[in-house]
């Protein structure tokens, strides 16, 4: 009886976090907006975005101001975007990395989000796990590149 009461909780606790897990993703994870904004010149729609990529580094979890790619001419941004959420029924902590592409052409702005990788947090530090594998976790993070989105379009759409 000892023996079961000290194996039970243990049981317990590995079957809720892998339930809490859910099933895996059949394809990568990523996400795009489009933002359609007519009657604006290039250099106008450049500006906010870039604007909007500076003021949104203390927001949201951009790596830092300065992104790894940043061409006016061709209208491409590229970086790295950050952010810990919790998931599933035992609200592990996660870490969220991805890559993030901003286009201004044609009178649109696109962001992008791909090469979705998380780590996990355990026991005061971080591990390295690789691409995001279930659907929890992409949902999870989806939620978060839809907010961010929606953050540019506001920016992007105010006089």
């Amino acid at each position: 009886m000892k023996r079961f009461l000290l194996i039970f909780p243990l049981v317990l606790v590995l079957f809720l976090a892998c339930a809490s897990m859910g099933t895996k993703v059949s394809e990568p994870v990523t996400y795009s907006e489009t933002i359609d904004v007519a009657g604006v010149s290039q250099s106008a729609l450049w500006t906010k975005a870039s604007g909007w990529r500076i003021s949104g580094s203390s927001k949201y979890g951009f790596a830092s101001a300065t992104p790894i790619e940043s061409d006016e001419k061709s209208g491409v941004i590229k970086g790295f975007y950050y952010n810990e959420l919790t998931v599933g029924i035992m609200e592990d902590l996660y870490k969220f990395r991805s890559n993030y592409t901003i286009e201004v052409k044609d009178g649109k702005v696109q962001i992008s989000f791909s090469d979705l990788e998380y780590s996990s947090y355990f026991s005061g530090a971080w591990f390295e796990k690789g691409p995001v594998v279930t659907e929890n976790m992409a949902n999870k993070v989806k939620e978060d590149w839809v907010k961010v989105a929606a953050n540019l379009k506001s920016y992007i759409l105010a006089k």
